[in-house]
C-alpha cells in the first residue's frame, strides 16, 4: 500500500491538528528563550519507503 505524503497527511489529519492546536496552546504562554532544553524523539515507522 503506497500512499504518499498526502495520503499519510490525509490518514492523519485530525491527530495532526489536535496536536498542532495543542502545541500553540503551550508557546503561546511561554516565554521566549526561558526554561529551554533538549528533547530527543525517537519514532519507528514500518512499510514506509524514504526517497
Amino acid at each position: 500500500m503506497a500512499l504518499g505524503n498526502e495520503g499519510i497527511l490525509n490518514l492523519y489529519q485530525e491527530p495532526l491538528a489536535q496536536s498542532d492546536a495543542m502545541w500553540k496552546e503551550i508557546v503561546k504562554d511561554t516565554v521566549k528563550g526561558r526554561n529551554l532544553q533538549p528533547a530527543y524523539v525517537d519514532v519507528d515507522v514500518d512499510g514506509l519507503k524514504q526517497e
